[in-house]
C-alpha cells in the first residue's frame, strides 16, 4: 500500500496520513485500510440421530436337561448310593437313619389318596431326616424315582411295633396311611440292624 495520497480538490500530493490538504486547506476524508473480514463460521444443522438399540446378546445354546439315569447312584441297598441319591434330592444332613422296608401284603388297605399317593413300590429305603421322612422306592436292585417325604408337622401318628421278627412302621397323616415291614437285620449290612434299634428306642411302644 502508498505512503502517499493526493488532495480530492486541488490534486495536491500529500503524506497518505495527512488530515488536511498543505495546498488548499481542504480536509482530507481518512480511508482505513481495508480489513479482511472473517469468514463466518459455517453452521451444519444437527439432524437428530436416532437411538441405536444393541443387538440381543445370543447365549450358546444349552442342551435340554437329560432324565437322570438312577442306575447311576448305585444298588438300593447300598448306603453309600442312597445317600448320594437324597444329597441329589437335597437331602444333606449327616445325621439321618436309613432303613430298609416293603411292603406289607394288605398294604392297599393302608395306602391312600394324600401324602403317600405315589409310593407304589415294592420296597424302600427310609431315612429319618431332621424334619421327616425320605421314602425312596425302587424295584429289585436299583431306585425307581417313586418317592416321597413326610414332614414331621404333618404326622398325626408315628409307630414302630415289634412283630416276632420284624417291626411294622406306620405312619400316619390327615388323609393317609403308610404301613411298611422292617426286618431287624439284612445279611451283609450291618447298617440295617444298628439303625432298627435306635428307631426301636425311639418310636417303640
Amino acid at each position: 500500500m502508498s505512503d502517499q495520497k493526493f488532495c480530492f480538490s486541488c490534486g495536491q500530493k500529500m503524506p497518505a496520513s495527512a488530515s488536511f490538504c498543505p495546498n488548499c486547506g481542504q480536509r482530507q476524508p481518512q480511508f482505513q485500510a481495508a480489513v479482511p473480514a472473517t469468514p463466518a463460521a459455517v453452521i451444519t444443522p444437527t439432524v437428530p440421530v436416532p437411538p441405536v438399540t444393541p443387538a440381543p446378546v445370543q447365549s450358546a445354546p444349552t442342551a435340554a436337561p437329560q432324565a437322570i439315569d438312577l442306575k447311576n447312584f448305585g444298588k438300593a441297598l447300598d448306603i453309600d448310593a442312597v445317600n448320594r441319591y437324597r444329597q441329589a434330592l437335597g437331602y444333606t444332613s449327616p445325621d439321618n437313619l436309613i432303613i430298609w422296608a416293603q411292603h406289607l401284603p394288605d398294604m392297599k388297605m393302608y395306602l391312600l389318596l394324600g401324602a403317600f399317593s405315589y409310593l407304589t413300590s415294592k420296597q424302600y429305603m427310609i431315612s429319618f431326616e431332621d424334619d421327616g421322612i425320605l421314602f425312596l422306592g425302587f424295584g429289585l436292585t436299583y431306585f425307581d424315582g417313586k418317592n416321597a417325604f413326610i414332614n414331621f408337622n404333618d404326622v398325626k401318628k408315628l409307630s414302630f411295633k415289634n412283630i416276632g421278627i420284624a417291626y411294622h412302621l406306620t405312619v400316619a397323616t390327615q388323609d393317609s396311611k403308610m404301613k411298611v415291614q422292617v426286618n431287624r437285620f439284612i445279611m451283609g449290612h450291618p447298617w440295617q440292624a444298628a439303625n432298627v434299634k435306635i428307631l426301636a428306642q425311639r418310636y417303640h411302644k
